[in-house]
């Protein structure tokens, strides 16, 4: 039996790369994965410290609100007012209440339509000539 070799074929040694063009793109994107992941990580620790500090300034106003509101009722008193209007401007409470007077023959709308059109004559007049505003107001 003879046996029939075959011819031996040369032999090439392949030199592969360590890191293959797969191997290279994964790893890229899980890097890049990461750096996305980190700065969105900062953002939002900005972000949630900004609205810390604006939640802070929130509280510091409406305290200083409540304050002013309170000084501004304690200086639209009623008492203190008429205390002001007795001691600085030397004015007293009426004797006798107001008088009323009552129209009649006119309609409260007639009335309403001739006062209104009589101050937009006034202002119109005394924008165009701030003398005419002067002189009425001595009348």
């Amino acid at each position: 039996m003879n046996r029939i070799y075959r011819q031996k074929r040369p032999v090439t040694i392949v030199s592969r790369p360590i890191f293959s063009k797969n191997t290279f793109l994964i790893i890229f994107l899980l890097t890049m994965f990461a750096l996305i992941h980190l700065m969105q990580r900062n953002s939002i620790k900005r972000m949630l410290i900004d609205i810390s500090k604006m939640q802070k300034i929130i509280v510091e106003l409406v305290q200083e609100n409540r304050q002013l509101q309170t000084q501004m009722y304690a200086l639209f008193s009623p008492d203190r007012i008429s205390n002001i209007a007795e001691k600085k401007l030397k004015l007293s409470e009426p004797d006798k209440p107001a008088k009323v007077i009552f129209l009649q023959g006119l309609e409260f709308s007639d009335i309403k339509q001739n006062l209104l059109s009589d101050l937009n004559v006034r202002e119109n007049t005394a924008f165009r000539n701030p003398v005419f505003l002067i002189n009425s107001k001595s009348e």
